[in-house]
């Protein structure tokens, strides 16, 4: 009695298989979702041609050093996968589908001992927590 009730949402545990980027992973829960770290943008694998040109190259350097620091942590943990369902500036909620993003639901992913994915690849300086790197 008189705790709090959690925030609406879906939230499960799984396996992460793979290692897809510097902010995202494949889970696999009783199928394989992928899953985008939420407020973790990293630098993608692949060359950006949005950027000028001078800069792709140490962005792709970027994002594989990304990648591989993601994957040394997290690839073959167990985890836990919260989707949230509802937004933090009005509290309305959500179908699961409004968190879906380029074919990946976005969301909350935790390995051994509470380490929050997003968290640590920010902490360590391989993504930030919005697009572009503005805190």
């Amino acid at each position: 009695m008189g705790e709090k009730a959690p925030d609406p949402g879906w939230t499960t545990r799984g396996v992460i298989t793979r290692v897809i980027d510097g902010g995202t992973v494949e889970v696999e829960i009783t199928r394989k979702i992928v899953v985008m770290l939420r407020n973790c943008w990293a630098s993608e694998k692949r060359m950006d041609p949005s950027l000028p040109e001078i800069d792709r190259n140490a962005a792709k350097l970027r994002g594989v050093a990304s990648a591989v620091h993601l994957q040394q942590l997290a690839e073959g943990q167990p985890c836990t996968v919260s989707i949230p369902t509802h937004t933090e500036d009005d509290g309305v909620t959500q179908d699961i589908a409004d968190s879906l993003t380029m074919g990946r639901v976005v969301g909350d992913v935790w390995i051994f001992g509470g380490l929050n994915l997003a968290a640590v690849q920010v902490a360590r300086g391989y993504a930030t927590r919005t697009k572009g790197g503005r805190k």
